[in-house]
């Protein structure tokens, strides 16, 4: 982790686990004061059981809780939010649009992870949650699920899209939306989704270009 401070990386996300949270998270942080910190906790924890460690890793500045909870519990997760300062962030709990209303309409997350494996990839599937999140002021970011190179280059043209950038923690939702011009409809789907797929798809397509050059 030093060396890839030292190499200029700007941004840490950890895994974490019952036993093996706080007082990690506690090291990283009094070494790194500064950085932008992540945990990832993969469904490891409960509300019932585990609120007080929770609470404790809220007090670290964190910039996002990945996926504390359950995948399916969006409930506990929206009890949660609104128990830490932290972000909820939800992985596993989103793999349909209906599940990312849902989670917004309870206020179970403040940020998803759109992977494309999980949404069923680029123009169907991961464009209309983008759009949907950049519509509502929801930041996003794009997650791996151990592609290879090709999968890697997907990953990364999906990234350079708008929702994705950090901007949103720069300069606030108000100033990455104010550059958009989606709009959802009456059912909750993103409007004019098909330019910025296409866009995305181009991308990969010369990522993996360059990728399978010698």
């Amino acid at each position: 982790m030093l060396t890839n401070s030292e190499s200029g990386y700007q941004r840490i996300k950890i895994k974490i686990k019952p036993g093996k949270d706080v007082q990690l998270v506690e090291a990283i942080r009094s070494r790194f004061p500064d950085i932008t910190l992540s945990v990832d906790a993969n469904s490891a924890y409960s509300l019932n059981g585990d609120l007080n460690v929770i609470k404790q890793l809220d007090q670290y500045s964190l910039l996002m809780i990945e996926q504390p909870l359950a995948p399916g519990d969006l409930v506990d997760h929206a009890k949660l939010q609104r128990e830490i300062k932290t972000s909820i962030c939800l992985d596993e709990s989103i793999v349909s649009l209906a599940d990312a209303v849902h989670a917004r309409e309870l206020g179970s997350c403040r940020i998803i992870n759109i992977k494309l494996r999980r949404v069923g990839g680029h123009t169907l599937r991961a464009e209309r949650f983008r759009l949907f999140a950049v519509a509502h002021g929801i930041p996003v970011w794009c997650g791996g699920m151990l592609e290879a190179g090709i999968g890697r280059a997907h990953n990364i043209a999906l990234s350079t899209l708008p929702g994705f950038t950090p901007a949103w923690r720069r300069l606030g939702f108000g100033a990455l939306l104010g550059r958009g011009h989606h709009r959802a409809g009456g059912d909750g789907e993103p409007k004019g989704h098909d330019q910025s797929a296409n866009r995305v798809t181009a991308s990969a397509m010369k990522l993996m270009r360059l990728a399978s050059r010698p």
